[in-house]
């Protein structure tokens, strides 16, 4: 009953946004006809000077423009410095005004100008940097995260609207290849004169008003004077010893870019992440290739939540990174990224794990202590020519990675001692190239992947004797895993208009295939024995599927409908000579989607999506034999490829008044999902796990609703950014032989605000609230949550002083901690250079804990903290 009110309250409240929107456009012209181009045409509502809609006119004179006033009238102006201006009062409805202005010439007077601090011009909002700095802000990405509709996450990833941005460009060129945040979080603010958001943004000039795109793009407009920029900082503390280091110059001319950084620290800062790639484009070509960490086996890991890892990590960092990008000429660009990084970590915890059935609840303890090394070499290599004549891009990439690692896991007063190599190479190409022939657009498109990864795991004493049929004790058990991959993706498409329509329809083939190897031992007094076939594999998988893609484009006045109709037929064949097991599958699928959006007037725009899809499992996942994945998990995939059915719908609304610097969004999304295959776990007393697919029809349902919106209180001078998620999953689960139905429901919500107090104090607040409720049959519901707030002060007493005090406290299952840190910041009066002095973890707190929750599990973690630190460092902005 309530969603059918809900429903009907939504249906009702849609035609009343709608009938309250108002379009205005016409045409500017001279005495004599002439069009008249960069008029401001402004809309007032009557008896205020406040601004209520915008426009500019374009070349050929024309404007247009649509407002939300509640006024019965408006008063349309136009301002310009050559022409007199004129003014009309009109009803408050849609039409078209046109405007003959006559030349006046004006004796301007001496006055001051003050920019404003965001201006829409079309699809392109531009965010004045200067409008949005506060005395403590160092870096571009500081200032982002002021800006009203845009978040900065901690991974440096960049939302706008809450939806992932697609590109980064720095004066229009993609110099990191989507690895910005090595850009947002070393780039001086001073450095940036505005923040440009490009909605709506068709990244391949050759598909501009041909190939609508509805998707978000960044761009930092520089100063005119900036050519170098960067920053440099020093840090060190004395006890215990601590170091800091970050030199990261940039150069950005017209026809070069650079950006070399070397960083490196043992204070618990995460450099592995400023060259993680934020962006995805083409989601739908990136989902069907192969993961390029494909790993399966691990020492036990230690998850941190969502504790700062600065808090705890014990590291030994250093990332040498190096990007080019050259304008061979005019039409032609190169662009070389390159970066090694060498990462050593030690993590200690202690976790108490609930696994919960219908009917019981096992609980244990372990203690663990892990040191990790991971060496990662990597190069991408892209050429590209982006013109409206042609699209041609290839992207060259290989990737070298070596991973050792070694644990300490003390359980029921027993030591397991782990010990993981897992080395990986990888090489790709990826091609692609459009092209106009007469009024056909055609495209090739070429992807080819190749890796290759040997794993060994050992551990001991080793666990699972029964399901092994081996007698206690055993020493050592040994894990061996090689796998080979090879991917490729190689298709031929075009695009055309027919009747009102654009049809852009591709026909591709694609190849998968997976070597795999796998062998387990164990060490018995002061023998090696192999153990019995069920735990060795020799698998050949392969997987070809050819496809017609073809997407159906209409649009009509501010609606946008995309169909999208791909058709394949699938041959997979999965065969393990050693064991005598195959399969073979040929099935031909359908998955088409449909995708409506509607702009109902320049702030608001609505979207809506249905989809089916058939999914096949990867062949990577099945496997005849046991695998040791790790300490507690012993692991077999014996049953045919898992088949995936899903029908999904989604709905959004998204809003926008940069004049008022109110920004919001609402998503909901709805899945049903039917899974062929389900996992059965056997879980021992002390959390050892036995896993098993085994073909079972069941299925699964998701509801998710994600909320933003960003608006200032100008009263009080405080922005303020509101972001909720609310979801509801629930499916079958099979655990100790006892199928059962989980459903989890969580809720999180996280407010912020910052606030300026005169011109010498800003304050930053933010509350993150997270609660998770997992119910089954026959057990009373259970709920974890987790409050956090954090707030930040920052005061300027004197020029070149800057005092900062921030604090977070954590509450989690009914403890508290409070972390403090305050800094004491020195700048030369050129601003180029400041000192600062820093106490970290003012109270020395040395224990936290996190709560993760799972569909039947809850894992509490206890991890030691950084005590007390102070930290002198000096900064250098160039």
């Amino acid at each position: 009953m309530k969603n059918s009110v809900s429903v009907l309250f939504l249906a009702l409240l849609i035609p009343v946004i709608l009938k309250g929107q108002t379009t205005l456009e016409g045409r500017v012209s001279g005495p004599s006809g002439n069009a008249l181009a960069n008029i401001h045409i402004l809309i007032h509502l009557p008896g205020s000077m406040s601004v209520a809609g915008f426009a500019i006119t374009d070349r050929a004179g024309y404007w247009h423009t649509s407002i939300n006033a509640p006024t019965d009238s408006i008063d349309v102006a136009t301002s310009s410095v050559q022409y007199r201006d004129e003014r009309k009062r009109l009803a408050n409805r849609s039409q078209i005004v046109h405007f003959e202005l006559v030349p006046e010439i004006r004796q301007l007077r001496e006055f001051t100008v003050r920019a404003p601090s965001i201006v829409q011009l079309g699809d392109t909002i531009s965010y004045l940097v200067s409008a949005f700095v506060r005395g403590q802000d160092r870096t571009i990405a500081d200032v982002l995260n002021r800006m009203p509709g845009i978040e900065v996450e901690p991974s440096g990833r960049i939302l706008y609207k809450g939806r992932p941005i697609q590109h980064f460009y720095v004066e229009g060129l993609d110099l990191m290849g989507g690895r910005y945040a090595m850009v947002s979080q070393n780039l001086p603010h001073r450095s940036v004169a505005t923040v440009e958001i490009l909605e709506n943004h068709q990244p391949k000039r050759i598909l501009e008003k041909r190939v609508p795109s509805f998707e978000t793009s960044l761009n930092l407009r520089l100063k005119r004077d900036i050519t170098t920029t960067g920053s440099a900082r020093l840090a060190s503390a004395p006890n215990p010893l601590l170091w800091y280091a970050n030199i990261t110059p940039m150069t950005f001319i017209e026809r070069f870019q650079m950006l070399t950084s070397y960083q490196a620290n043992n204070t618990g800062r995460d450099l592995a992440g400023q060259i993680n790639r934020l962006t995805l484009e083409d989601f739908g070509r990136q989902s069907q290739r192969p993961s390029g960490n494909q790993g399966f086996l691990s020492i036990q890991p230690i998850v941190p939540g969502n504790i700062p890892g600065r808090r705890f990590r014990l590291n030994n960092v250093h990332l040498l990174n190096t990007n080019a990008l050259f304008r061979l000429n005019n039409d032609m660009q190169f662009r070389a990224n390159v970066h090694y990084l060498n990462d050593n970590q030690q993590q200690k915890g202690v976790r108490m794990s609930s696994i919960f059935t219908p009917t019981d609840t096992i609980s244990f303890s372990e203690m663990q202590e892990n040191q990790l090394f991971m060496g990662h070499l990597q190069g991408e290599f892209t050429l590209k020519r982006n013109v409206k004549q042609q699209f041609l891009e290839n992207n060259l990439q290989f990737n070298a990675v070596n991973r050792n690692q070694r644990g300490l896991l003390t359980a029921d007063h027993t030591h397991f001692n782990q010990a993981l190599q897992r080395p990986m190479r990888n090489l790709s190409n990826d091609l692609r190239i459009i092209h106009p022939i007469q009024n056909l657009l055609v495209e090739f498109f070429s992807y080819i992947f190749w890796d290759t990864s040997p794993h060994k795991l050992t551990i001991g004493p080793g666990r699972f004797e029964q399901a092994l049929g081996l007698r206690p004790p055993i020493a050592i058990l040994e894990q061996n895993v090689v796998q080979d991959r090879f991917f490729a993706d190689h298709s031929a498409g075009l695009s055309f208009s027919w009747l009102g329509l654009s049809i852009g329809p591709r026909i591709g083939f694609t190849h998968k295939s997976q070597n795999l190897v796998t062998n387990l031992q164990a060490m018995q007094g002061n023998d090696w024995n192999q153990i019995g076939s069920a735990f060795q594999n020799s698998t050949e998988s392969r997987h070809s599927q050819a496809y017609l893609n073809t997407e159906v484009i209409h649009q009509r006045g501010q609606l946008t409908l995309t169909a999208r109709l791909p058709f394949a037929l699938h041959d997979i064949k999965i065969s393990d000579p050693y064991l005598q097991e195959s399969q073979q599958m040929n099935r031909f699928v359908f998955n088409p989607s449909l995708r409506a959006n509607y702009r109902a007037s320049a702030a608001i725009d609505f979207g809506g999506s249905v989809s089916h899809s058939t999914n096949f499992g990867e062949i990577d996942n099945v496997y005849y034999g046991f695998i040791l994945l790790n300490n507690r998990r012993l692991q077999r995939s014996a049953t045919s490829l898992s088949v995936t059915t899903s029908n999904s719908f989604s709905a959004n609304i998204r809003y926008r008044n940069p004049f008022a610097s109110i920004f919001g969004m609402a998503n909901y999304l709805f899945s049903v999902s039917n899974h062929s295959l389900i996992f059965s776990q056997l879980i021992q007393p002390d959390g050892s796990t036995l896993l098993q697919t085994i073909e079972k029809p069941n299925q699964s349902v998701m509801h998710t609703l994600n909320t933003n919106i960003a608006f200032p209180i100008r009263i009080i001078r405080t922005n303020v950014n509101l972001t909720t998620t609310i979801g509801i999953n629930q499916r079958e689960v099979l655990v100790n032989n006892q199928l059962f139905e989980s459903l989890n429901r969580f809720l999180i919500f996280n407010p912020k605000l910052n606030k300026s107090i005169g011109e010498g104090i800003s304050l930053e607040y933010s509350i993150n609230i997270a609660a998770t409720g997992i119910s089954m049959e026959k057990q009373p519901a259970r709920v974890v949550s987790v409050f956090s707030h954090q707030a930040s002060l920052g005061i300027l007493p004197a020029t070149g002083h800057t005092i900062l005090l921030s604090g977070e406290e954590f509450r989690i299952r009914g403890a508290n901690t409070l972390f403090v840190d305050v800094e004491y910041r020195f700048t030369l009066p050129n601003r180029q250079i400041d000192f600062s002095l820093n106490m970290a973890n003012l109270l020395n707190n040395r224990n936290l804990s996190a709560v993760g929750i799972s569909d039947f599990s809850i894992i509490e973690t206890t991890y030691p903290l950084r005590g007390r630190t102070l930290t002198f460092s000096a900064r250098v902005s160039f």
